[in-house]
């Protein structure tokens, strides 16, 4: 069992480096351990040692598909594709540092 929660811990670091950026990449994880921590505790003693791969796996890919999750509540209603993730991943300051520049451009 610690084999396949180690293996699943790197693959969600290395899913949350190609998607975005290191800070993804850690927030991935700390979701991850979390939803870990839910499936030792909650699924293990129900399911046993096939229960926890299952739910691992799961922990992994709700832990690198969370941004998804967050584009139609933290999106805006205008964006399309990746720029929606975009909003959804940068920081707050980022975000209105890039409304600043879009207002500049847009002013003659």
């Amino acid at each position: 069992m610690r084999q396949v929660g180690c293996l699943f811990f790197v693959l969600t670091f290395l899913a949350g480096i190609t998607v975005g950026t290191v800070e993804i990449a850690l927030i991935n994880v700390v979701v991850f351990l979390l939803l870990a921590l839910v499936v030792a505790r909650f699924v293990e003693p129900r399911f046993g040692a096939q229960g926890v791969v299952y739910g691992m796996a799961g922990a992994f890919f709700a832990s690198v598909l969370w941004p998804y999750l967050l584009m139609p509540v933290l999106g805006s209603e205008d964006c399309v594709g990746d720029e929606c993730l975009a909003g959804v991943l940068t920081t707050p300051g980022a975000q209105q540092a890039q409304r600043d520049q879009a207002a500049q451009e847009q002013t003659p």
